[in-house]
């Protein structure tokens, strides 16, 4: 089995299933639900991280810098669709001026929450670099089923956890996925956020 593979089934495994706990007091209106935000919903886990951004972008088969518009429903890993079991998977959509359209980044997300409360839990409109994985080896695999609105595009995956660096515009600096595996060659957090991409990769055919 390759890295990639193992990477993606341990994901599958850390992606958390939970239910909605929020309920009001007797008398008292039920407060509004607020989903878990972007970045609390990534699980590090067990993986090999990159020592430098160069290395990421060589693990990758896309690096991107782009703008988070959307989020959708997207895959599950289980026994079938409607498994109550399975894990389950949002689609980031990410505009990055591309010629193939928005990039459908593949992310672990929690049941329980409907897809317009995720989405007001996402920072759209925030700028993004990610360093992506092609993702149509892994749903391939038997166990993996796509409830998204739309198919008929390539679905990607960040290559580790490292692979999604976030600007917070409010405070000027950049966030990193994994905070705890930082890279050799990073720009500071407050640098240009260019500086994220690193080495860019070529765009892969999606024929």
């Amino acid at each position: 089995m390759t890295r990639r593979r193992r990477g993606w089934r341990a994901l599958a495994g850390l992606a958390i299933v939970s239910a909605l706990t929020a309920a009001g007091c007797d008398g008292e209106e039920e407060p509004d639900v607020v989903a878990p935000s972007l970045l609390e919903t990534l699980p590090t886990g067990d993986y090999e991280p990159a020592a430098t951004l160069v290395e990421l972008a060589e693990r990758s088969d896309r690096v991107a810098k782009g703008t988070i518009v959307d989020v959708e429903e997207g895959w599950r890993f289980g026994d079938g669709p409607d498994d109550p079991d399975s894990k389950r998977m949002v689609e980031l959509i990410v505009e990055s001026g591309e010629l193939d359209g928005p990039l459908h980044v593949v992310w672990p997300y929690v049941h329980g929450y409907e897809i317009d409360v995720i989405r007001a839990s996402m920072p759209i409109g925030a700028p993004v670099v990610l360093y992506l994985s092609d993702f149509r080896e892994v749903a391939g695999e038997p166990g993996w089923y796509h409830l998204g609105p739309d198919d008929e595009h390539t679905h990607w995956a960040l290559t580790t956890p490292q692979g999604i660096i976030l600007a917070d515009s409010e405070a000027g600096v950049a966030v990193l996925g994994d905070p705890s595996a930082p890279f050799a060659d990073a720009p500071p957090l407050d640098a240009d956020f260019d500086l994220w991409l690193g080495a860019v990769s070529s765009v892969p055919s999606d024929g």
